[in-house]
């Protein structure tokens, strides 16, 4: 029981750790939308900015947007996960306090019938 509890513990770690990573790459690549968005406004107020550098920035901007929105759905599936992991940690936890008191019950039981035999 310990050691599933100590997987168990170990995955929701684990979990928790690459959902982490997900947001922080999730906050960057929000971050490379805002400069490229702020880049566009730029190339809007340059009247001598090509037009093929802003479509390759246009493009660029799709890419990190596409990007974006998969980084956000990894996230959201790695929460769910996470959730669920919690949900199966926070089960084991009450399944090993249930069998410590069985046992302990048990051992109880077994120590009031060693007395009654030892009387008899």
């Amino acid at each position: 029981l310990k050691s599933e509890r100590d997987s168990a513990l170990e995955d929701l770690r684990a979990t928790r750790e690459t959902l982490n990573r997900k947001e922080r790459d999730l906050q960057q690549k929000r971050q490379l939308v805002d400069g490229w968005r702020s880049k566009i406004e730029e190339f809007k107020g340059n009247k001598d900015t090509d037009e093929r550098s802003m479509s390759d920035s246009r493009s660029r901007i799709r890419d990190l947007m596409e990007q974006l929105t998969i980084s956000r759905k990894q996230c959201e599936f790695m929460k769910t996960q996470w959730n669920r992991d919690l949900e199966l940690y926070h089960r084991a936890l009450r399944d090993v306090e249930r069998l410590t008191a069985d046992i302990d019950n048990l051992r109880g039981r077994s120590t009031e019938l060693e007395k009654l035999n030892k009387k008899m």
